[in-house]
């Protein structure tokens, strides 16, 4: 399937995983050095837009850093037919939480998702994934890019075409973004969005 060729799913609902109560829990469950963000998820209305900015087709490998509920890994293999797709993350609610995702999307045989830790090099099952990787997703905090950006670099500089999405900010300034769009929605919410390649 060719980028911006779309299949029909049903809409992600802002309030199916994220309601304000359930993020700001979560959010006051992060402390700082738990991981490379506190969990907010990609508002579902964004999610068509920042895929098609990366230009996911169905040859793609999708992996998200940091996947929070899944939505992200998910919507790739739902909606943009990606080949596959893997969610890596470090909390245990939100990894049984993305699975739930997984199983309800009905897309268990293209999407796994890993407990693990993206910037471990001990771990098989996330160096696998980051081999496989030929999008990279992330929606980070400015520390979290800047600890992942060797990681951006070596996955950008692997053979075949690659690319890594940054939502929210960019990683360090040496590396330059090939595309660069604020995604809105009918709220008029703004979402910045950054495609290395």
């Amino acid at each position: 399937r060719r980028h911006g060729m779309k299949k029909s799913c049903a809409p992600w609902p802002d309030s199916e995983s994220d309601s304000e109560e359930e993020e700001d829990a979560l959010g006051r469950m992060w402390l700082e050095g738990d991981s490379l963000a506190p969990y907010v998820g990609t508002p579902g209305g964004l999610l068509d837009g920042a895929l098609d900015l990366a230009e996911v087709t169905s040859s793609d490998v999708v992996v998200d850093l940091g996947c929070g509920d899944g939505r992200l890994a998910i919507w790739a293999v739902a909606r943009f037919d990606a080949a596959a797709a893997v969610g890596i993350e470090v909390d245990e609610d939100l990894v049984r939480r993305a699975q739930a995702n997984v199983e309800a999307r009905g897309v268990q045989g293209r999407v796994r998702i890993i407990h693990g830790d993206v910037a471990s090099i001990d771990d098989a099952d996330v160096q696998r994934a980051l081999d496989e990787a030929t999008v990279l997703t992330m929606f980070l905090l400015p520390e979290g890019l800047a600890d992942l950006a060797p990681l951006i670099r070596r996955h950008l500089r692997r053979p075949g075409r690659r690319r890594a999405l940054c939502l929210g900010w960019r990683p360090p300034d040496d590396l330059v973004a090939a595309k660069t769009a604020t995604l809105g929605d009918d709220s008029g919410a703004g979402l910045d969005a950054y495609v290395y390649q």
